[in-house]
């Protein structure tokens, strides 16, 4: 080990000072590394005493007044208890934070102290404040499950009556916890895969936080919530392994464990905007008042800050994204995402395609590039190889040569090197016999697999597995919705499920993408002949928001969007999939059979695909009728997009009018424009497996096959997707009409199709 030791001193003293830490901490990732590089760090960074107690000044709490700590020991009586303050911890946003019990229960709690500023205030407004408060302070979810959400929900709020600019907000031991603040003052620098890990957390909480349907202590309903108020110091981290009480930051930080952020912590939110706004100062404005994005936008924005800096390893990093040079050790992958959620790069649709983007590459490919030449001195050092050739004479050369080989290559290039099976007869140890799996009747899959004349003649995806693999018979079932599949798949009644990815899946189930498909919002197809179409009076396009009036019933005539003068006649499908996904992806949650009050949901008229774009036409072009109808509707695009009666529209994620998405393109790679003729150029366009495969697409989707964790159970969902991710297995769903999950090289050549 003295030369692992000498050889790692030389290697990091290559590095200034800012780059020197990052590389330390990459490399204290390797268990095997860990002890050395603790050993070396007080060489590496003689001012480490004292930067710790910088540090340990910089998380000490600053005593509050006497007007903040008037409630110690005092006892406050709630509708659900009498809650008992026994210490001060620490400000946080707009309150204090004490540590408390509920009385008679022995159970501790955390009571948040707000006070109104009286100056701002009259007796009235005070009490007004007071009353929002307690009717805001707490969500549950409406049709009353019991989930973990990993939000601080409050557990009681509570409005003193003595003293009008008093509020408390009652809430489990855990929101004693450090937040991330905390934890870069007093932690090591976290690796990607520790901000990766934290990302993941907060998306999936992000993704139930805007979907769910949620009751309010109030008595109302709220489809989708938006947090409002992410930041440093509204995430927390929780680490049962922890034996400090309440999980409380240690003020002095760990040098033993190089990476002292535990990959089993969890990442809990606090402090939604909800009921933190109330008590922002009028002066200030609050930033999901003032901004003008989207608010799921906002938060999927504010993460990316979070993870930013994080990665930068400082709070409020002044460092500019946008400067390549900051992200000299960060995964290219990695760097992706958070660009993304920053909207440097074309913005996420939602939490959940980031967080999809983020479980797309496994951990071990979150490698990250040689950090860039600091200066001219610093590239001369890095020149000489001497040191490489030290390591071979002490036997260590195949060790670190290994480090080099997986450190010198991006994980694009790592992926590119290992190419994909060719064909699904090469697939070895396919489990023999008779499997069931489900999938949602007349879904993208069911249409996929029991579709005519892929790969030859009349024969169907089916018949290719068949001759593949005769020894195993795949036995499909429909299943009515995705909740109806994944529980026949956690009891075991089917082996596995191919579903659309909508939202985070039970802990016992393992997924994995095998294509993409989309949804196509369609009107009437223009013409030389046809006034007033819709297609060239919308230019082209519709913003989610303007989908969203549609079909929550705001707007009745084309004319309010700037449009023709045409009433509005809306269609949904029949097909059950295709309205979860619009329910989701569009409606927030909302069904469209549960419409808001005031609209009757049954002017959407239903049909089957092929009926509805009949019908969007007949509507359009009634013959002895004052009143034509604009329709609109939507279904699969991998339905539509070999059709011209109707024009698919691009979709605009962000209301601005600049950024809509056209989901088809031409050969040339240019997008249908509503001037093109769709019925003279069909074969000519398809869809952009760009815009599907990065997700860019607002009404993109992946299609996952999802199987029970379970190793005593034979491997039939591993395996299929092991056959259906091989080249043929991809170009066949290309054939079927959804998007396969990377671009098949067409100067490889068709693959082997043998005639049976």
């Amino acid at each position: 080990m003295p030369i692992v030791k000498t050889l790692l001193l030389l290697y990091l003293r290559r590095y200034p000072n800012r780059f020197r830490l990052s590389q330390l901490n990459f490399l204290s990732q390797y268990s095997w590394l860990q002890n050395v590089l603790a050993e070396i760090r007080t060489e590496l960074f003689p001012d480490a005493k004292k930067q710790d107690e910088t540090s340990l000044e910089a998380v000490e709490p600053t005593a509050p007044d006497a007007e903040v700590l008037q409630i110690l020991a005092a006892d406050i009586r709630g509708r659900r208890g009498t809650y008992h303050v026994d210490q001060w911890l620490y400000q946080r946003g707009h309150g204090y934070l004490f540590q408390g019990s509920q009385t008679g229960m022995d159970r501790p709690v955390v009571v948040k102290e707000y006070l109104l500023n009286q100056q701002f205030y009259n007796p009235q407004e005070l009490r007004d404040r007071q009353d929002t408060f307690e009717k805001l302070a707490g969500i549950t979810l409406a049709d009353g499950r019991i989930q973990d959400l990993r939000v601080l929900c409050p557990l009681e709020a509570i409005a003193d009556t003595h003293a009008s600019h008093r509020c408390y907000l009652i809430t489990a031991a855990q929101d004693a916890a450090p937040n991330l603040r905390q934890c870069l003052q007093t932690r090591s620098l976290p690796t990607a895969p520790t901000v990766r890990h934290i990302l993941l957390h907060v998306l999936q909480t992000l993704e139930l936080l805007h979907q769910q349907k949620f009751r309010l202590p109030s008595g109302k309903t709220r489809v989708g919530l938006y947090h409002g108020n992410l930041s440093l110091d509204s995430v927390l981290w929780v680490d049962p392994s922890e034996n400090s009480p309440s999980n409380s930051p240690d003020p002095k930080p760990n040098h033993n464990n190089p990476d002292n952020w535990s990959q089993h912590a969890y990442v809990y939110l606090t402090d939604l905007a909800l009921w933190e706004d109330l008590f922002a100062p009028p002066t200030v404005s609050s930033p999901s008042t003032t901004s003008a994005n989207a608010p799921f936008q906002d938060d999927l924005k504010a993460l990316g800050q979070i993870g930013f800096d994080l990665l930068m390893g400082q709070p409020d990093s002044t460092a500019d994204p946008l400067d390549d040079a900051v992200w000299h050790t960060t995964p290219p992958l990695l760097k992706d995402v958070v660009e993304r959620l920053l909207a440097i790069s074309p913005p996420f649709a939602s939490a959940a395609a980031a967080r999809l983007a983020l479980l797309r590459f496994p951990e071990d490919d979150w490698v990250p590039n040689a950090p860039p030449d600091s200066d001219a001195d610093t590239a001369e050092q890095r020149s000489p190889r001497w040191w490489l050739f030290l390591l071979i004479l002490g036997g260590l050369g195949l060790l670190v040569g290994m480090i080099w080989a997986i450190w010198g290559r991006s994980p694009l290039m790592a992926r590119s090197q290992s190419p994909r099976t060719c064909c699904l007869d090469e697939i070895e140890a396919v489990p023999s016999g008779r499997f069931l799996y489900t999938f949602i009747e007349s879904g993208s899959w069911e249409y996929v697999w029991r579709q005519t004349g892929i790969g030859k003649r009349d024969w169907t995806l089916k018949d290719h597995f068949r001759q593949a693999y005769p020894n195993m018979d795949l036995v499909g079932q429909t299943s009515v919705s995705v909740e109806e599949a994944i529980a026949k798949v956690q009891t075991q009644a089917v082996d596995f499920a191919i579903i659309p990815q909508l939202g985070p899946l039970p802990a016992d189930l393992g997924s994995e993408a095998i294509a993409y498909d989309g949804l196509a919002v369609f009107v009437a197809f223009n013409y030389a002949r046809r006034n007033q179409g819709l297609p060239s009076a919308l230019n082209g396009q519709l913003s989610l928001e303007e989908l969203r009036k549609l079909y929550w019933g705001n707007v009745t005539n084309w004319l309010a969007l700037g449009a023709s003068p045409l009433r509005v006649q809306l269609y949904a499908p029949t097909n059950r999939e295709a309205r979860e996904i619009f329910e989701q992806l569009v409606l927030n949650g909302q069904s469209l059979d549960d419409p808001l009050d005031g609209f009757d949901s049954t002017t959407i008229k239903t049909a089957d695909t092929f009926e509805m774009l009949r019908s969007i036409i007949r509507d359009f072009e009634q013959p002895g009728t004052s009143s034509p109808a604009g329709s609109i509707g939507f279904s699969h695009l991998s339905r539509i997009f070999g059709q011209c009666s109707v024009y698919p529209l691009a979709i605009d994620q962000d209301d601005d009018g600049q950024s809509a998405i056209q989901p088809l393109v031409l050969q040339d790679g240019a997008s249908i424009q509503p001037q093109t003729d769709l019925c003279d150029r069909k074969g000519t366009y398809e869809p952009d497996t760009r815009l599907f495969q990065t997700e860019v697409y607002p009404l993109a989707y992946p299609l996952i096959v999802i199987y029970p964790r379970d190793n005593s159970l034979p491997p039939i969902g591993s395996k299929f997707v092991e056959a259906i991710t091989t080249i043929e297995g991809q170009w066949l769903l290309e054939e079927g009409g959804v998007v396969p999950l990377e671009p098949i090289d067409d100067s490889v050549g068709q693959p082997r199709l043998d005639t049976p």
